[in-house]
């Protein structure tokens, strides 16, 4: 709801956040619910929450608002490319082939992309029109061996895209955030494609922005990345 006053993007509808894709609503955030074709997918965020329960470090809405403010100042938030829903699965064939079903019954479809971790990255959504957003699947199976699990498993990402440099996206977040948060980066191909930022957790979910810079080629992703299952 932030991202969408701060950057105009038309997905607020009586007062709910309505996520669509070729016209077919992906996601609804109501006060009390989400709802979505694939709600039973998107539960299993919630069903193993991280140990972290502390939510008074959670950002802000103003900090969250003055880092997209400053964003936008700099240069264009260009689209929302996805919310991305990440958790740990027992089988990650069997997850794979309850999402594509789905999504299916609601004339939406499931896509993969190759990843670089071990995770499993799926799609829900129609890439007829390559700039809407789609929700993202991260699937992880077996055993991680991580300290810092708990800050990102399981979590939501808030994805966007902007036409900017990794640089000033960078000096955004050290003016605003002064070192509070760390600050995540992803290259592709030598170059920082997209630079995430952990916003807190709410009753053991995680909460990451993720900022995706000029590297990023959206377009290409959805055509040529994207494999339709």
């Amino acid at each position: 709801m932030i991202l969408s006053q701060t950057c105009q993007f038309p997905f607020v509808s009586s007062g709910d956040f309505v996520l669509t894709s070729n016209h077919k609503e992906l996601l609804k955030v109501t006060n009390d619910a989400i709802i979505s074709p694939v709600t039973d997918v998107i539960k299993r965020t919630f069903d193993e929450p991280s140990a972290l329960v502390d939510e008074d470090e959670f950002l802000s809405e103003d900090t969250i608002s003055n880092i997209l403010e400053d964003l936008k100042a700099k240069g264009n938030i260009v689209r929302l490319n996805h919310i991305g829903f990440c958790y740990r699965v027992a089988s990650v064939n069997k997850s794979r082939v309850e999402i594509a079903k789905s999504a299916s019954q609601k004339h939406l479809f499931t896509y993969q992309m190759d990843s670089n971790d071990p995770a499993q990255w799926l799609f829900v959504g129609d890439t007829t029109n390559w700039r809407d957003p789609l929700l993202e699947f991260v699937l992880i199976e077996g055993e991680i061996k991580d300290k810092e699990i708990d800050y990102w498993l399981p979590h939501i990402q808030i994805d966007i895209d902007t036409n900017m440099f990794y640089e000033p996206i960078r000096d955004t977040l050290d003016t605003v955030l002064k070192g509070t948060r760390s600050i995540n980066l992803q290259t592709y191909a030598g170059h920082v494609s997209q630079i995430r930022v952990w916003l807190g957790v709410i009753a053991g979910i995680n909460i990451h922005l993720d900022i995706g810079t000029n590297a990023r080629n959206t377009r290409y992703a959805r055509r040529v990345m994207l494999t339709r299952i």
